[in-house]
């Protein structure tokens, strides 16, 4: 695992485009893998335990749920609360409707953009957004391409997307932070193709 995730951020730096299929992680295309900043790991753990239905690594490396469960047990004298809690959080993660499976002015869950089959390219990293809940150390965009139409979320006019870039904003802590009304993802509306052939990559 290790080794895959530096190949990954190696390859992110270098500006070279990385593919990662969910279930199983693999490095499409990494040259020149070595020890690089690793910022950008939490957001592509965070969005390889949305692809796999794995609710409970995403909580824990969600910002503000971790803040939450913090001043839930701080509230609280009894386990049994924040066990409660975060079942809740894992519950509404774990959600998928066709309804909710479109992006609006507002945003979109997590869990839609990331979902199980879409494969994610790392295509650059910035300094992340100045006005966010805490210090964005890093904005990783992800590319998300979908195998298939019956999962890809739909546009605020209704189109089937085929492929669409989204920021990461990652706390000092190795946090994914907030950066929308619903989901914590950035939107880049200029990335989006709707064309289901074979998708040029953008930036």
């Amino acid at each position: 695992m290790a080794s895959v995730l530096g190949a990954v951020v190696a390859a992110m730096v270098c500006g070279v485009v990385v593919a990662i299929q969910s279930p199983r992680a693999r490095v499409v295309d990494a040259l020149n893998p070595g020890v690089l900043p690793p910022e950008a790991e939490p957001a592509l753990r965070y969005a390889r335990a949305l692809q796999e239905g794995n609710w409970e690594e995403a909580v824990a490396l969600t910002q503000w749920m971790q803040e939450r469960l913090e001043r839930v047990a701080a509230d609280s004298t009894s386990d049994k609360v924040v066990t409660d809690e975060r079942k809740r959080l894992v519950d509404k993660l774990s959600e998928w409707t066709v309804s909710e499976n479109q992006v609006r002015a507002e945003g979109i869950e997590d869990q839609y953009i990331f979902s199980p089959g879409s494969t994610l390219a790392a295509v650059r990293v910035d300094g992340g957004r100045p006005d966010l809940e805490a210090v964005s150390v890093r904005r990783v965009w992800l590319r998300v391409t979908y195998p298939e139409q019956t999962r890809a979320p739909r546009d605020m006019e209704n189109r089937v997307l085929r492929s669409l870039t989204v920021g990461v904003n990652v706390s000092e802590a190795g946090r994914v932070l907030k950066a929308n009304v619903l989901g914590n993802l950035e939107i880049d509306w200029s990335s989006a193709l709707f064309e289901w052939g074979n998708p040029r990559e953008k930036e």
